[in-house]
């Protein structure tokens, strides 16, 4: 069983550290900032919230579950013993055996470094996103809020020319 946990785990971390892994956290970010910009993201991660770490954690958590209900739903029992059997398990199709993978893909999507590690990114994300789109929003086409903030810089520059 141990080995087969372990190819469970493994496999969560090739999965992870694959081009669609990122495609697909990448695309839910910018689902994500359009919805914060509409106002509807989840409290605490909008995006100007997701360069503070706790929050990044918070979502690389559910993304990370997310991943796990998307597994349970689309990987084949055929692909499973073939996994199990190229990580050298002797009997990929017992109960044990896919107990074990199922327990090790459960451990790596609750991993500490991989969620540290989406975190990280996450934030890094959130970081480059605000300083690019910064200057849009101090235009006022990102929301209510900034459109203030651009009234206030509009006004201080008529009056400082006034003096």
């Amino acid at each position: 069983m141990s080995t087969a946990k372990a190819v469970g785990n493994q496999w969560v971390s090739d999965q992870v550290e694959g081009d669609h892994f990122r495609d697909w956290y990448l695309t839910q970010l910018v689902e994500g900032e359009k919805l914060s910009r509409e106002g509807n993201a989840a409290p605490g991660l909008e995006t100007e919230n997701l360069t503070k770490l706790p929050n990044a954690k918070r979502l690389a958590t559910r993304m990370l579950q997310q991943m796990g209900w998307d597994i349970d739903r689309d990987i084949s029992v055929r692909r499973i013993h073939e996994l199990l059997r190229a990580g050298g398990v002797r009997n990929p199709e017992s109960r044990e055996a896919m107990l074990g993978f199922a327990e090790g893909v459960k451990a790596g999507l609750r991993s500490t470094a991989i969620r540290s590690w989406l975190a990280n990114e996450i934030k890094l994300w959130a970081e480059e996103h605000g300083k690019s789109h910064h200057g849009d929003m101090k235009l006022g086409i990102s929301g209510r809020r900034s459109r203030g903030n651009a009234r206030r810089t509009f006004r201080r520059s008529r009056s400082s020319r006034r003096r």
